[in-house]
């Protein structure tokens, strides 16, 4: 795949090879994926590209990156250029309440993060991902390993 532009995200897509009609997400070995890059105008087809990431659920992509969930909701970042993938911390229980993470694992990993955006990722020690989740919309930041609450509401009484 060539090198991404760095403005403008992928879109994730089913395979056009796809040989069944339903889109197993839980079976790794079925689950074959197009990238689209809009910036080229192009499709890639990537076979198996959830392998080792049973259950993974697509929130957002910039920057070259694709920002996943794992099935557990922990969230982690990969670059199809490079195969490379790292691994973020897990959502804080605040961020949660009042539900537990094993009910969110469960029940809303697929609809709690509205938006997913890499705003730089130099290395991967590197990165700032920010978020907008839960049913208010909030926003949150993750800054290389520690997970950054912005509480909107404040701002908006001043």
């Amino acid at each position: 795949m060539a090198s991404p532009s760095l403005s403008v995200p992928y879109a994730l897509l089913p395979s056009i090879q796809q040989t069944h009609l339903i889109d197993d997400d839980d079976d790794p070995i079925t689950v074959d994926r197009s990238i689209f890059s809009l910036s080229e105008n192009k499709r890639y087809e990537w076979k198996n590209m959830l392998e080792g990431l049973v259950g993974a659920w697509c929130v957002g992509s910039s920057h070259g990156w694709i920002v996943l969930l794992d099935q557990n909701g922990v969230p982690l970042l990969l670059n199809p250029s490079s195969f490379t993938t790292i691994n973020l911390p897990p959502l804080p229980l605040s961020f949660l309440h009042p539900v537990t993470y094993s009910y969110f694992a469960e029940y809303l990993r697929k609809t709690f993060i509205v938006k997913a955006i890499l705003m730089c990722c130099s290395s991967p020690s590197s990165y700032i991902l920010a978020i907008i989740y839960g049913s208010n919309n909030k926003i949150a930041y993750c800054n290389s390993a520690t997970w950054f609450g912005i509480f909107v509401d404040k701002f908006l009484k001043d």
